[in-house]
């Protein structure tokens, strides 16, 4: 099982990547978005990490939605998942604007869990 410090380093690695010259470019938006929650869902992970692996996403969502530490940050995590399976499984092209916004919720998250 992953540990706190195995997953902040996912994290940084899929931050660090997410922002490269190779992953910044328009063609690439979907995996872009796919990268950044990736990353959020790491600094999520790290803060349980020691007590807690959910085997699956609809274990996370379910304890994320149970317990009153990520109150604030549910629906900040729900509107990035979104954005994921719109580019993973609608395999619709993502707009800058939807990049952006998946931007913005990494940061949320990672202001509300003191990560960055």
């Amino acid at each position: 099982m992953a540990n706190k410090q195995t997953h902040l380093s996912k994290y940084r690695k899929n931050k660090k990547l997410a922002g490269s010259s190779l992953i910044c470019k328009t063609e690439n938006n979907d995996w872009r978005t796919v990268i950044i929650y990736y990353a959020a869902l790491h600094i999520i992970d790290s803060t349980y990490a020691d007590t807690f692996h959910p085997s699956n996403h609809i274990l996370r969502k379910k304890f994320l939605i149970e317990v009153p530490r990520y109150k604030l940050i549910v629906d900040i995590y729900n509107n990035l998942e979104m954005l994921s399976r719109k580019a993973r499984y609608d395999l619709l092209n993502m707009k800058p604007k939807e990049v952006k916004d998946a931007l913005i919720c990494l940061g949320k998250i990672e202001k509300n869990l003191n990560v960055s």
